[in-house]
């Protein structure tokens, strides 16, 4: 084997967690933990693009670092994901509805070699899907609503390309959330927040928690702030007294928090165009990424 070619499957195979990782944090609702259910035959469609990029890295202690911090051997790394995402929300009864969430990707990892060769690995496909089902908890016409969505992901997005575009197998999740009317400034708007605990089958269960706040700012104009993250119990700490690699390469073990900030401008009384920007601002054995996203939605 070459020298090119040798450092090359190194730098593939180190970099297999960060790779699962930039997966694991696409800036898509992974399971709809909304506090509001759908009336019955009502529906909420959005589909967009999100444009993710990556430089840096929050390392097993959370310390920010380059990605593949190995500038020997490694030069300017970077991660680019075009994502394709899809989101549905589908009102079954007056008590229940369906979700369903996934997204196309097309990744692209790149860095350059000791030589000033450029080297650069690739994949695209569909990802995994998250079916939900929401469960509305508290009486119609109160000024709080209440909800629990229990959801299954279907092991859909391939394991086995370069760039692995799923974890291959089946996860569950079950979540509770909460919302209400909101005033502010004047501003008429809304809120909600959730938590909820998510079941691996490969690799460390995870706490998630997401909180929500939309304001109208003018007649067809909504200005939306949401905070969410993950808390996983993968243990760091002992991983990080072995020589600090990435934990669990398969599974994708992580903790993090992001932020992210959208206008909602209303197209028609049933569509809406959403622009937004987020940011991976803390974590464990994540990626430190930002995202430009737009999209349009479509609802009843």
């Amino acid at each position: 084997m070459s020298r090119f070619a040798a450092v090359n499957t190194i730098f593939a195979s180190l970099l297999l967690p960060t790779i699962l990782s930039i997966l694991v944090l696409l800036p898509l609702p992974l399971l709809g933990r909304g506090a509001w259910n759908r009336k019955p035959d009502g529906y909420y469609i959005k589909l967009g693009p999100t444009f993710l990029t990556a430089y840096q890295e929050h390392d097993l202690q959370g310390e920010l670092r380059d990605i593949f911090n190995d500038p020997i051997n490694f030069r300017n790394p970077s991660f680019g994901i075009t994502n394709i995402g899809f989101y549905a929300e589908l009102g079954l009864t007056d008590w229940l509805t369906g979700t369903l969430s996934t997204q196309y990707s097309v990744a692209v990892r790149q860095a350059t070699l000791p030589n000033g060769v450029d080297t650069s690995q690739s994949a695209s496909g569909l990802g995994d899907i998250w079916l939900g089902g929401r469960m509305r908890l508290l009486p119609d016409g109160g000024a709080i609503v209440g909800a629990i969505t229990l959801g299954v992901k279907l092991p859909t997005g391939s394991p086995n390309q370069e760039i692995p575009l799923g974890t291959g197998v089946v996860d569950y999740e079950g979540a509770v959330a909460f919302g209400g009317p909101l005033a502010l400034a004047g501003m008429q708007g809304y809120w909600q927040s959730s938590g909820g605990y998510r079941f691996r089958s490969r690799g460390a269960d995870e706490l998630t928690y997401q909180a929500e706040v939309g304001v109208s700012i003018a007649e067809t104009l909504t200005l939306q702030g949401v905070v969410d993250g993950v808390r996983s119990f993968a243990d760091f700490d002992g991983a990080s007294g072995v020589g600090g690699a990435m934990v669990s390469t398969v599974s994708s073990d992580q903790s993090f928090a992001r932020w992210n900030a959208s206008f909602i401008y209303a197209l028609a009384p049933d569509t809406d165009l959403n622009v937004g920007y987020g940011h991976t601002f803390a974590g464990r054995n994540a990626l430190s990424a930002g995202a430009f996203g737009v999209g349009v939605a479509w609802k009843q």
